[in-house]
């Protein structure tokens, strides 16, 4: 659950394939914009499925409200 809100997962643009951004977007509940979640309230949960077809790699995100803060974060594929 969230604690400390708003937050929110960001994966990073410039790391990804055109292919990967797709399935990421896709993969993406409630998007708030490219491959971005909405905020997030206190005690809120949020989750993706990985999509089918994602390549094995490191995907990874931060959290736009604490950018300034270094909030971030990565995702495994294997």
């Amino acid at each position: 659950a969230v604690r400390g809100a708003p937050h929110s997962v960001v994966f990073e643009a410039k790391e990804l394939t055109a292919q990967a951004r797709e399935k990421l977007n896709a993969a993406l509940p409630r998007r708030a914009g490219d491959l971005s979640s909405p905020l997030l309230t206190e005690g809120s949960e949020y989750r993706i499925v990985v999509p089918h077809g994602l390549a094995a790699g490191t995907y990874r995100f931060y959290c736009l409200p604490h950018r300034a803060y270094d909030m971030r974060g990565e995702m495994s594929v294997k």
